[in-house]
């Protein structure tokens, strides 16, 4: 998983919204980091578990990027409404 860094305090986002954020971008280090642990294991077969982990972990971050844009669509609607 290859990612860029971006400095999330440059942008103009509301502390709760960036706190998603980086909750986001700590789950797919989590990720990276327990698959690698995983890999790396040669006393542990993972194969029962890797679909299962893999899939679970898809289903979480998705639901974490739709939280994060129910977040951001209302905090850009009521600023579009103070701009009125």
């Amino acid at each position: 998983m290859a990612t860029k860094t971006i400095d999330i305090n440059a942008i103009a986002l509301s502390d709760r919204t960036k706190e998603l954020l980086e909750c986001r971008a700590r789950l797919g280090e989590l990720y990276c980091r327990i698959t690698t642990l995983m890999e790396e294991d040669k006393m542990v077969s993972y194969k029962n578990y890797e679909q299962r982990f893999d899939n679970s972990f898809v289903e979480f971050d998705a639901s974490l990027g739709n939280i994060l844009s129910a977040r951001m669509n209302v905090m850009m609607v009521s600023s579009e409404y103070k701009n009125l």
